[in-house]
């Protein structure tokens, strides 16, 4: 019966998931000094590719993100993959590892407008 007990409870330690800690974000705000956002393409945005994703970045002493997890998906591949490419970029001030779960969404906002070119300004 104690091996049984035992058993239950390791199981239920490792099944629990992993959080990382809870940073208020004008804390990690200000430790990132270079956060630029995730790219989203025209074509995904004509595909209507839209979620939302919860990714945990890894930060070592020097501020670079040197690993990064997905906790929860965007929903698709393509959206995932522009997520952790603009997130890997991240550099903040040196201070001790840390981890961090940062959200990201893709989103069809009615406001946002493809670029026409009458519009766009160029600067000479």
């Amino acid at each position: 019966m104690r091996r049984y007990l035992i058993a239950i409870c390791l199981v239920s330690v490792f099944l629990q998931p992993a959080v990382a800690k809870k940073y208020p974000q004008a804390e990690w705000m200000a430790r990132f000094y270079y956060r630029p956002f995730p790219a989203y393409p025209a074509y995904y945005r004509r595909l209507r590719f839209t979620g939302s994703g919860l990714y945990r970045l890894y930060v070592n002493e020097q501020g670079r993100v040197t690993a990064l997890t997905v906790v929860k998906s965007a929903g698709h591949r393509e959206l995932d993959i522009l997520a952790r490419n603009a997130l890997l970029l991240w550099r903040g001030k040196a201070g001790p590892k840390w981890e961090l779960d940062i959200p990201v969404t893709f989103s069809m906002d009615k406001r946002h407008k493809l670029p026409d070119s009458a519009n766009v300004k160029t600067y000479r």
